[in-house]
C-alpha cells in the first residue's frame, strides 16, 4: 500500500511590516503610532505552503508599486496609510493596512 499526501492552500501570505525605529509615543494603544520622519519601513511576507510570489504597496492612495527593498523618504508631520498586498505562488492574495504619522524630526 502506498501513502499519498496532499495539501490545500487557500491562504495568502502573512505580511510583516517592520519600522526602523520604535514609535515616539510608545505603545499607547489608543493613539496612532508616531515615528520620526527619517523612519524606514521594511516589509516581509511568508507563505506557509507555497512561498511568496510578489509584494506591492501603496502610500496614501497613490499608484500601487512593487516592493523592492524599503520604504523611506517620508515627509514630516504627515499621516500615512500604507496598504500592502502580497501574493503566493498559487495566486492567493492577502492585504494589510498600516496607519501611522510622522513627526518633525
Amino acid at each position: 500500500m502506498r501513502n499519498f499526501n496532499f495539501m490545500v492552500d487557500n491562504d495568502g501570505p502573512i505580511i510583516y511590516p517592520s519600522f526602523s525605529n520604535t514609535p515616539t509615543n510608545g505603545d499607547k494603544k489608543d493613539e496612532m503610532p508616531s515615528y520620526p520622519s527619517y523612519v524606514t519601513l521594511f516589509l516581509a511576507a511568508t507563505d506557509l505552503a507555497t512561498g511568496l510570489e510578489n509584494m506591492y504597496y501603496t502610500v496614501n492612495g497613490e499608484a500601487e508599486q512593487p516592493y523592492l527593498g524599503m520604504i523611506r523618504g517620508l515627509k514630516k508631520n504627515r499621516q500615512y496609510i500604507i496598504r500592502i498586498r502580497a501574493t503566493d505562488l498559487l495566486g492567493n492574495e492577502s492585504e494589510k493596512t498600516i496607519n501611522f504619522k510622522t513627526e518633525k524630526y
